[in-house]
């Protein structure tokens, strides 16, 4: 009876071990000397159904989905010494299918001489990660088209009703002022003038989602330019003047900067979005007021008034478009908007570099305050 040596148990148990990882690996390897496959686990056969020989002499690529043959081409070759390559192809079962394989590949070389020995390829089934890794682009790609849609859907919209919101308000006008005589009954008056507020207001909140649909498509841009703050705020004082005398509020400005350097029509539309809000939130007697002053590195315009003021919860939702925040009838049968005023401000003042800040106490009133960047 003889006894193998102790050092040749020890050989049989690290080729057991060896040929375990080889036979139950999920992963194909394949060792290459010479530019041949001199060796493959059996996880190629488990996964492809494929033979060692289909693979030879770059024979994979014949396998290799059209649309990835380039990027399967990109692993041939000897990699130098400590480069791993990387590539993520589809190849095709002997079935017919295509699964997703993510290959590396690195050279194994003499550590005395340098020499090239042989290379070790190791590929992986990854079709479950890149199907879930597809469906969440596609996803993507569907909600940005659909936003796309929705952006050229409003900015469409917005024109396509300008044209009789314009037609009312002319006519509406051309009717007040009695142009062609009088028109015989004073309640004719209020209704003419009813209609060409509810027209300017409408045309107002048409202009705000056409602005909303560029700054949502990343369209929003300025051209600034030195501007006459004076010029600017008192015309727009004069857009909201009418309501705010209706209500009794009082409209003030207390300019410490006026030669700015800004887009005066963005300036505008900032100054009419918040003067609006400030005059439909503040009661009958209140008072809303326009500021500006020096800060540091620029300029800050406030605009701040007394009215019904918000929450904090509301404060942190005003930037969102279409964020209604009037949850009591009364303010919303009186007209709190879509919602798209401050998301607009917000985006202006950005465009210019600067930002919004706003500070409220319900029942107290409230600041939005924006902050612009001297001329570069």
């Amino acid at each position: 009876m003889s006894l193998k040596p102790a050092r040749d148990d020890g050989r049989e148990a690290l080729l057991a071990r060896y040929r375990a990882m080889a036979e139950e690996g999920s992963d194909i390897i394949f060792l290459l000397e010479a530019d041949r496959i001199v060796f493959a686990t059996s996880a190629l056969e488990r996964l492809l159904k494929r033979t060692t020989e289909e693979f030879q002499n770059g024979g994979y690529l014949g396998l290799v989905h059209p649309d990835d043959v380039a990027a399967a081409a990109t692993v041939r070759g000897t990699p130098p010494p400590g480069e791993v390559r990387s590539a993520t192809y589809r190849v095709r079962h002997a079935d017919g299918h295509y699964l997703w394989f993510e290959t590396r590949t690195r050279g194994i070389y003499d550590e005395k001489t340098g020499a090239f020995l042989r290379e070790i390829a190791v590929g992986r089934d990854v079709t479950e990660r890149m199907e879930n890794e597809l469906r969440i682009r596609a996803a993507q790609d569907r909600a940005e088209a659909a936003n796309r849609a929705k952006s050229a859907f409003l900015a469409n919209m917005s024109h396509e009703l300008r044209t009789p919101l314009n037609a009312i308000m002319g006519f509406s006008e051309a009717m007040q002022s009695e142009l062609f005589g009088p028109l015989g009954d004073k309640r004719y008056g209020e209704y003419i003038a009813a209609i060409r507020d509810a027209g300017e207001r409408l045309l107002g909140m048409l202009g705000n989602i056409l602005d909303v649909a560029k700054m949502e498509s990343g369209r929003v841009s300025v051209a600034p330019e030195r501007s006459d703050l004076a010029v600017v705020v008192a015309e727009t004082i004069g857009l909201v003047s009418r309501e705010s005398a209706l209500k009794g509020i009082a409209l003030e400005k207390s300019l410490e900067v006026t030669e700015i350097f800004a887009d005066p029509t963005a300036v505008r539309k900032i100054l009419f979005n918040l003067l609006s809000n400030g005059v439909r939130f503040t009661p009958a007697g209140g008072r809303v007021c326009v500021e500006s002053a020096q800060a540091e590195n620029g300029w800050e315009l406030r605009v701040r008034d007394n009215g019904t003021g918000m929450s904090a919860a509301q404060v942190a939702r005003l930037s969102l478009p279409f964020e209604q925040l009037c949850s009591e009838a009364a303010l919303a049968r009186n007209g709190a908007g879509a919602g798209l005023g401050l998301a607009l401000v917000r985006a202006l003042s950005e465009a210019h570099g600067g930002r919004m800040e706003i500070e409220s106490t319900p029942g107290k009133g409230t600041l939005v305050s924006l902050l612009f960047q001297h001329e570069q």
